[in-house]
This record gives structure tokens, C-alpha cells and sequence, in this order.
């Protein structure tokens, strides 16, 4: 119920917050759970950075200790199980309120499921006293004079939020209509003029000419600015708005609201619904692949979909695209293999770095079965992303043909685990005759693979075990065992049992997949000239020192890794070409032979997928581990898996980054090569500024050992000539697959000391390079499948940036408007980012809080944008909250130190205490900072002349006073 409530009081909030020309607020509430209520608008204030002060309503006849911005009125349906008519009386909320403040109407107009059981039990009828609250507040309401402003319905519980406006006093003072447009911007200096004269009262900008304008953007700076409160802004495309506003209506000019937008003939403002950041975009799929939400977590285990699976993709792969080479057909997995490698990376024991590198999205999965698109069955190793419901052929390592008497669930048990023993005990370890081999975890799958090529050889061998059912397994399974072969895998008195079969000799190979003081153990048991191989990857990543003097003289410890054999097998070198062969007549002679033959397993659906990983990670089964993805004997077409979206790049398209060589460009660019692109064409006006910008383009070029097409050129796309020209030149690397723009130019400053030429120089990386980019992609770009704008949330309000937040606003219409055609397009507003870009630039990582947000890190980053290009939203918004609490302790102590702050002054005990603010270089903006942050924080107003004269000494004596006296409150309230 709450948080219902909460995205509720969260709509009609974003509607009143577009409505404040001011940064705090007094906040009063009555009702059913005010406080509460109250305490839940103030949060979210907040994270508009606006600070909102709870008012005490008066008991009495007495007025509010301060006038009232925003009363919330709680109506007694709110309450659960025992509705009851409220005790507020309604007539008196009309005294509180003064013209222009506004009131937020909170109510229910149906019973939950819950309260309808108990009237069923009580025999009563609760409904019946929802049927007029609706009908008697909106009546109520017109009494008192308030007029609706906005509402909002949750469907499921009937909570209902109304906000209204007290009807504002009748103006009597001048006007003025000035038209906002991008063909010239001649209207700034008419807008500076307007709010300067003392006889208008109200600045009307209208926009109605097309629905690309900014000015909504630069609407909500300018209203924190000097006279901001009086601008109104109306955003009507395609409508004329006449100069004297009479064919608007009525009752939108009495509301006299600063936002009105009519999109779709209705009069509202734009506003952001909040949405999880943790919840993934779901779809169903028939490509995907399972991998690891978040590595440490099996609970976050998925299918995700593969890039195979998206249409135009393959549109264009059969009609543009020349077929990457590729030795091995696609194969259409019926089952794929868990072994432990996948358990130690999906929980992060391990990292991808133990393994060689691939291009693959996730290393899970590298063994499986199926039928290739000519119709063979066959079984075989790819370079991981082997969980899935279809292996690429250019991802396969080694394919071998499944006899005909095998099914294909007993083929997935093979490969693996047999190319690890043939490799390790026959390549590696030079296996003889009538050697003895000691085999660590014998009821394992490569336990189970040793003790079949091992006893085919004449070997004696010897194998530890956790439990006696695993060795009587092992004893059903291999006759020629006997007890003496075995020993306990769990302790060290395996060494004691092998010394005692073998005189004190030790064995031949020690075949070991133990861990820290087993591992230790293990070496002892080595015969002289003997060889102890390392199949485990964890103790040799994690750097562990062991004591390897308990070797015996001419005896060697070799690490056995198949990943990097398969490596050179893929990378097709001599020695990679020679393994191969040697493995495909290991594999032939085998079978025939009996040598190798399928290991037991235990079979786990699709949708088990996490219970799978849990049975391995205990170490409890005995054999392999698979996932049906397809049942053989079935032969039905697979059914679409219910999978995660997320996004890829094409390698054979080419992707253009504007502004690219910025710290968030530069982290665009490798999250994209990092996700499949493979070309890019990055431009910048400037070219490259560092040696940092050259040396992260030239890792990007080869980044996991594979080239990558990586141009840079100084085309700003600044005219529709220079745009056909890049767009042309990247097109010769590949079919357009996607278009970003970041570029950026900032000239901030008060609107008052803004010009037309700096709003000129603002807006021609935005406006004029994203309508070139708009206008020559629909013409060039047929399989354009991203066209992304990064924008920020300087468009919500922020001062001084009223150039910059038009421009951006205009790229967000352009986007809606493409979405609305059917074409890509998103824009995202950024809020400040903490690892690179401008803010991280400007300010300390640690100082960087930003209209009420604080700093994202770029992983978070990059994790939304995933997230938005899924979405079919034209503008999303990705931002960090601050908590006023942690943005205060974190940067400041006191007062004293956050005006130092702003002055960019480090040392500001070391000054003359008579030395004025204004002799310290104070300017409009550090003002108007200064004076936000006395109002939001200790809610006082200063005025912007009177700050200039403040002393040094001035400043450490409000400093002190503050404290004392907040301290003074907080012990009041202990």
C-alpha cells in the first residue's frame, strides 16, 4: 500500500515541482496519516532539491507560523479495515491557504481484497461509504475556489491523488508574448529585457511552431533565476498561439500555471515515472543463453538473449554482410555440460582472467550436443556461452560426430572431460603401460573419464572419494577396483593409504583436483621421476605458495588447463592444428575401442537451471551435470524461453560516436566494443588532446586480442554536407548500426548575462548536429538500429544553464518524435557521473553533488543505459540521489567551508577576516548558490547585495551561531 502510495503522491509531485519558481517550500499536512504522508513528500522533494519544511497546522483559530506552499489533505478512506468519515474539518483548509499555493488531495475509492473478506465475515458493507467522496471533495473544492491542476488513479486499490491550485489574484500589471524558436535566438535578449522591466508582471513564451523546441528545458532554469517567477511558459506545436492569447482557453489562463504542454490536446507538463534499476527487461526468445546475472550470486542466474536472435540482424546478415570464415556449421544445442570451471566463475572464485581470451559474451558453458544445420549429430567444445539453445559455428573450438548407438544426452558427457584426461595423462603426462596413477575425486566426470582410459591402458589405479555410496558407484562401474584402490578425498589419509599400497614408493602421475593441505599431501605421494598434474585453476590464480620439496628427485609439477588448448586449436597454429588431429583419433580409436565411453550424469530442464549449479557446487553427484535444452526423441520446435534483453552491436555493422573522445565517449566506446562492435567512427572537433585518448583508442583496437576498426576524424557533423561525409565514410566499414551523439559545448551564466551568440555556440553541438544526424540518417541509414542522444538533468532546472538545458530539451523532442515515426531514438538524461566526464572534471569525485544528485559511478552508468535500450521510452533519466544528511557530511562541515568551497578558495582561515566576499571575486552564479544553500539548509534568505559586503570574519561568526543553534535543537529534541 505504501509504496502504491508513494508512485501516486509521486506523480501529482512531479507536476507541482515543475510548478516552483523557488527551491524551498513549506510543506503542512491533515488527514488520515499526515505525517507520514508528509514525511514521504518531503523525501521526494528532495530528490528534486527542493527542501521542504514541515508547518505545524494550529490547533486553535490561530494561522500557521508561515504561509503555506503546499498542504496535503489526507481523507479518512486512507484508513485500512474501519473506514470511518474523517474529523477534518474541510471548510477550514481555506483558511490556510493563499492565492496561487497549492493543495494535494489524497483519498481511496474502493476496499482492497483483504477489507472486503472481513465486511464478508462482519457482514457489513464498507463500499457503500466510498461512493461520493469523489463526487463531494471535487465539489468541496470548487467551493473553496481551488482548481484542478492534475490527478492521478492506481487502478488496483482506487488510491486517488488530486493536486489543485487556489485561485491566483487577477493580474493588473503589463505583459509581454515573446515566440521561442532555433532560427535565431535574437529572443534571448527580448526575454532579458522583459524580466528587467519593472511594469511587466509576465513574460508569456510561447512556442508553437514545431515540436522540436528547448524551451521547456530553459523554462525550468530560468524560473530559480531573478525574476524567473515571472515567466509562463506554453509549448503548443502546431497550434498559432495569437499574440494576445484569446484563442486559448479560459480556465488554462486562470490556473496561471509557469508550465503548460499540449502534445496530444491536452494542457500538462512533462514528468519521469520512476522505474527499478535492479529489474530486468524480460522477453521471449528462442536464441539465448544462460550466464550469470551478477557474479557471487546463483540466484542470479538467467537466460539472457543472444544477439542472434534479433531480426534485422539477420536482415542484414543475408542480404549485405559478407559470413564471417568458419570451419564449423551452427549447431542447435539439445545438451549443454556444467563442469566446475562454470561453478567457480558464476560464483567468482574465479575471474574471466584465468582463462584466454574470446569474444564471447560470458565464458560459462563450453561443452554440449546437438544436430548442426546439415543434420549431424555431434558433440563438441566452444569458447564458452555454451549454455544456450544454439552454438554459432564461429564460436565452436572442436567438433566430433556421435555414434549412432550414443544419444545425445550421453554424448555431452564426453568431450570434456575426456580431452582433459588424454590431455593431461597421455600428452602432458606421458602415460605407460602399467604405470600408477592416483586419481583424485573419482566419481567426478573427469574422475570417471581417468579411471576408463587409465584401466583400458593396463594402469593401476588408485582414487579418493567423499563417501562410501560414491565408491560403491565407482566399484559397479569398474569391476577390476577392488577396496585397496580407494581412499577418503575429504582429509590428508589418502597419503598415509597410497604410501602403504605402493611400500613407500608413491605413484607414478598424481592426477589432483584438491585444494590447499590436500594438494600438499598429494605431492608426497609422487614416485621418483614421477609427475603430479594440476587440473585446478584456483590455488595457481589465487598465487597460493606450497611446499613443493617433498618432491622426489627428478619428479615434475606440470598445470594442466584445456582452455588454453582449445585456445590454440581456435587460433589455428601449427601446434594448435597438430593437437586437433590428435584429439580427433584419440576420440575415433577410442569409442571404437571402448576406451571412451559416456559418463553418468544427472539431467536438469531449462528452467533448473540454478538448481543445477547448486547440486555442483556441493560436490554431491556423482558424473556430469547437463541442461535439456531440446529433447531428441521429442523432435519439436523449441519453445520461446522467457529470457533477458540486453543490448548488442553487430560486428560487421559500424557504430558512430559524436564527441567520442570525452571520458564518458571513451567508456561508451569500449562498453560497446565490449558488447560486440567491432567498428566504430569516433569524431571530435579537436581531435586527440592527451596521450591517454591515443593509448585507450589503440587498446580498444585490439581489445581481447582481436582487431577492431577504430577511426577517429574532427567532422563535427556540424552541417548537412559534413554529415553525409561521415556517414558515407563509416558506412564503408559497414552498414550504419548505430548513431550517438554526446557532443557538448557549456557557456554557463545567468539568463540575465546570456547572449544570443552564446546560446548559438551551446546549441550547435545539440540542436544542428542532431537534426543533420536526424535528416541524413533517415536517408542513409536502413538498418539503423540505435539513435541516442545524451542529454542531462540540467533540463530539469538548473541555474545558470538555461543554453544548455534548451539545447538538450530540443534533442529529447527530437527523439519522441522519431519514436513516434517508428525510428530509434533515446535520449538520456545524465546526472552528474563520477568517474569521468565534465563534472568529474570540474569538482572532486567526493564533492560532486548536482541539483539534489549526487555522482553515479560508470558501471551504474552503463548498466541503465542497457537498460534504455530495451525501452520503448523516447527520454529516460539516470541519476543518483543525494541524502541531504550524507551530501552535507560528506562535503562540508560547516557553512564557513562550503562558502570557501564556492569561492574555489582552499585556505580561507589564511585571509584578512575584514575582507569582503565581493573583494574574493564573488559573481551572480556563486551568489545565487550561496543563497540556495542558506535557504535550503537553515531556511534563511539573504539578499544578493547584502551577501557581496559579508565579511570573512562576518561569515565564521553565522557559521558558528548555525551550529550552536542546531545543536541547541537536536539536544531539545533527545
Amino acid at each position: 500500500m505504501d509504496s502504491v502510495l508513494n508512485r501516486v503522491l509521486g506523480f501529482t509531485l512531479n507536476v507541482y515541482e515543475s510548478e516552483l519558481c523557488k527551491k524551498m517550500v513549506n510543506v503542512a499536512s491533515i488527514g488520515s496519516n499526515s505525517d507520514q504522508t508528509c514525511d514521504q513528500i518531503l523525501r521526494k522533494l528532495s530528490s528534486f532539491a527542493v527542501r521542504g519544511e514541515m508547518i505545524s497546522m494550529p490547533k486553535d483559530e490561530g494561522k500557521p507560523s508561515k504561509p503555506i506552499d503546499l498542504l496535503i489533505y489526507n481523507h479518512s478512506s486512507l484508513n485500512l479495515c474501519g473506514h470511518s468519515e474523517g474529523s477534518v474539518d474541510e471548510d477550514k483548509i481555506l483558511q490556510f491557504i493563499e492565492p496561487g499555493s497549492f493543495v494535494m488531495v489524497n483519498y481511496r475509492e474502493n476496499l482492497l481484497s483483504f477489507e472486503k473478506k472481513i465486511d464478508q465475515i462482519c457482514k457489513v458493507n464498507s463500499s457503500a461509504k466510498f461512493g461520493d467522496i469523489k463526487k463531494r471533495l471535487e465539489s468541496k473544492m470548487k467551493q473553496m475556489d481551488l482548481l484542478p491542476i492534475a490527478s492521478c488513479r492506481h487502478e488496483k486499490t482506487g488510491l486517488v491523488s488530486l493536486l489543485y491550485k487556489k485561485r491566483p489574484k487577477k493580474s493588473e500589471g503589463a505583459s509581454r508574448v515573446i515566440r521561442i524558436d532555433t532560427s535565431s535566438y535574437t529572443w534571448v535578449e527580448n526575454i532579458q529585457d522583459a524580466l528587467d522591466d519593472k511594469e511587466i508582471e509576465k513574460v508569456f513564451l510561447i512556442a508553437d511552431d514545431s515540436v522540436r523546441n528547448g524551451i521547456v528545458g530553459m523554462v525550468k532554469c530560468i524560473r530559480f533565476e531573478p525574476f524567473g517567477d515571472k515567466i509562463r511558459c506554453f509549448f503548443w506545436p502546431g497550434n498559432k498561439i495569437r499574440d494576445d492569447l484569446k484563442n486559448l482557453d479560459q480556465d488554462v489562463l486562470e490556473k496561471d500555471l509557469l508550465m503548460n504542454v499540449n502534445l496530444d490536446g491536452h494542457w500538462g507538463t512533462f514528468h519521469l515515472d520512476d522505474i527499478p534499476i535492479d529489474e530486468d527487461i524480460h522477453s521471449s526468445a528462442t536464441n539465448c543463453y544462460v550466464d550469470v546475472g551478477k557474479r557471487g550470486d546463483l540466484t542470479s542466474l538467467t537466460w539472457f538473449r543472444s544477439l542472434d536472435d534479433d531480426e534485422s540482424v539477420r536482415m542484414v546478415e543475408d542480404n549485405e554482410m559478407e559470413q564471417e570464415d568458419c570451419k564449423h556449421e551452427n549447431v542447435d544445442t539439445h545438451y549443454s555440460t556444467l563442469n566446475f570451471r562454470d561453478v567457480l566463475l558464476a560464483t567468482g572464485r574465479l575471474t574471466a582472467d584465468a582463462y584466454p581470451p574470446n569474444n564471447v559474451e560470458t565464458l560459462i558453458g563450453t561443452e554440449f550436443s546437438g544436430i548442426t544445420e546439415s543434420g549431424r549429430r555431434v558433440m563438441g567444445i566452444c569458447h564458452g556461452k555454451g549454455i544456450a539453445t544454439k552454438i554459432p559455428g564461429k564460436n565452436i573450438s572442436i567438433l566430433f560426430d556421435v555414434p549412432d548407438a550414443w544419444s545425445l544426452a550421453e554424448a555431452a558427457t564426453v568431450p570434456n572431460v575426456y580431452l582433459t584426461v588424454y590431455y593431461a595423462l597421455c600428452v602432458r603426462g606421458g602415460l605407460k603401460r602399467g604405470e600408477s596413477v592416483l586419481i583424485h575425486s573419482g566419481s567426478g566426470g573427469v574422475g570417471q573419464a581417468a579411471i576408463s582410459l587409465c584401466l583400458a591402458r593396463g594402469c593401476q589405479v588408485f582414487t579418493t572419494v567423499s563417501t562410501q555410496a560414491k565408491q560403491d558407484f565407482l566399484k559397479s562401474m569398474f569391476p577390476q577396483l577392488d577396496d585397496t584402490c580407494f581412499a577418503d578425498s575429504r582429509s590428508n589419509k589418502f597419503e598415509e593409504h597410497i604410501l602403504r599400497q605402493t611400500n613407500g614408493r608413491g605413484v607414478d602421475i598424481v592426477l589432483n583436483s584438491l585444494t590447499d593441505d590436500k594438494l600438499q599431501s598429494g605431492l608426497r605421494c609422487v614416485a621418483e621421476g614421477g609427475r603430479f598434474l594440476e587440473l585446478g585453476k584456483y590455488d595457481i590464480v589465487q598465487n597460493h605458495q606450497f611446499d613443493y620439496s617433498s618432491l622426489k628427485n627428478n619428479s615434475s609439477f606440470q598445470a594442466v588447463c584445456l582452455s588454453f588448448v582449445i585456445n590454440k586449436i581456435c587460433e589455428n597454429s601449427w601446434e594448435g592444428r597438430q593437437l586437433a588431429e590428435q584429439f580427433q583419433k584419440f576420440f575415433s580409436e577410442g569409442i571404437d575401442c571402448g576406451e571412451i565411453r559416456p559418463i553418468t550424469s544427472h539431467v536438469y530442464k531449462a528452467n533448473q537451471v540454478e538448481d543445477a549449479f547448486r547440486l555442483m557446487a556441493k560436490s554431491r553427484h556423482l558424473g556430469k551435470v547437463l541442461i535439456e535444452i531440446r529433447d531428441e526423441k521429442l523432435k519439436l520446435p523449441l519453445e520461446p524461453l522467457d529470457c533477458v534483453c540486453q543490448t548488442y552491436f553487430h560486428p560487421q555493422k559500424c557504430y558512430i560516436i559524436l564527441g567520442g573522445l570525452g571520458g564518458m565517449g571513451l567508456e561508451l566506446a569500449y562498453w560497446m566494443v565490449s558488447r560486440g562492435a567491432r567498428n566504430l567512427v569516433i569524431t571530435s572537433r579537436s581531435g586527440f588532446k592527451s596521450d591517454n585518448e591515443r593509448g585507450f583508442i589503440e587498446f580498444l583496437r585490439y581489445y581481447q586480442y582481436r582487431r577492431h576498426n577504430i577511426i577517429v576524424t574532427i567532422n563535427d557533423a556540424m552541417t548537412p554536407t559534413m554529415t553525409s561525409q561521415l556517414i558515407d565514410s563509416a558506412s564503408r566499414l559497414g552498414p550504419i548500426g548505430g548513431i550517438f551523439n554526446l557532443a557538448m559545448v557549456l557557456k554557463d551564466g545567468l539568463f540575465e548575462n546570456q547572449t544570443p551568440e552564446a546560446f548559438e555556440l551551446v546549441c550547435g553541438p545539440k540542436i544542428k548536429v542532431t537534426q543533420n544526424l536526424d535528416k541524413i540518417s533517415r536517408e542513409l541509414c536502413p538498418y539503423l538500429d540505435h539513435f541516442v542522444c545524451f542529454s542531462s538533468i540540467a533540463t530539469l532546472g538548473s541555474v545558470g544553464q538555461s543554453n544548455y538545458a534548451f539545447a538538450n530539451s530540443f534533442m529529447e523532442r527530437v527523439c519522441e518524435e522519431r519514436r513516434k515515426e517508428g525510428l530509434p531514438g533515446l535520449a538520456v538524461q545524465w546526472g552528474p557521473v563520477a568517474d569521468v566526464g565534465v563534472a568529474a572534471r570540474l569538482v572532486n569525485e567526493k564533492d560532486l553533488v548536482i541539483f539534489g544528485f549526487a555522482a553515479q559511478n560508470i558501471f551504474s552508468c552503463f548498466r541503465a543505459l542497457d537498460k534504455f535500450m530495451q525501452l520503448p521510452d523516447a527520454v529516460c533519466q539516470s541519476c543518483v540521489i543525494s541524502s541531504g544528511t550524507q551530501q552535507e557530511a560528506s562535503q562540508f562541515e560547516n557553512i564557513f567551508q562550503r562558502i570557501a568551497h564556492i569561492l574555489g578558495i582552499k585556505d580561507i582561515d589564511a585571509l584578512d577576516p575584514n575582507t569582503t566576499l565581493n573583494e574574493l571575486g564573488l559573481d551572480s552564479l556563486q551568489s545565487i548558490e550561496v543563497k540556495e544553500y542558506f535557504g535550503r539548509q537553515y531556511n534563511l534568505s539573504l539578499d544578493e547585495k547584502p551577501l557581496g559586503s559579508l565579511k570573512i570574519s562576518d561569515i565564521r561568526d553565522l557559521s558558528k551561531n548555525l551550529q550552536t543553534k542546531d545543536k541547541m535543537q537536536e539536544e531539545a529534541l533527545d
